[in-house]
């Protein structure tokens, strides 16, 4: 009876390894304000980010969304309602960690 309960335990274990990464989907929005969210299933070689940005005299605003690996701990440049912000990626590998 063990052997079985253990074989079935292995099987699903080793099911998981191929899983895609899900995380938390939320389009530029003010710092504080609500913003929808909703969940996304990232591609091979992207990992669940939170980006910020920021520019002189403006509002932070932030996004999450599935990003390249190679975007983490970078920063970017991206313009939202006119206004250009320098962004930042902060990365996290557990599905919904952002």
């Amino acid at each position: 009876m063990g052997k079985p309960l253990l074989l079935c335990l292995a099987a699903l274990a080793c099911a998981g390894l191929g899983a895609a990464l899900q995380c938390l989907k939320c389009d530029f929005t003010a710092f504080d304000a609500p913003c929808q969210l909703t969940p996304v299933t990232c591609q091979a070689g992207q990992l669940c980010a939170t980006i910020r940005g920021h520019a002189a005299g403006h509002k932070t605003i932030v996004r999450k969304n599935c990003v390249d690996e190679v975007k983490c701990s970078t920063q970017d440049t991206a313009t939202w309602a006119g206004v250009t912000y320098t962004t930042s990626y902060t990365c996290c590998q557990g599905d919904f960690c952002n």
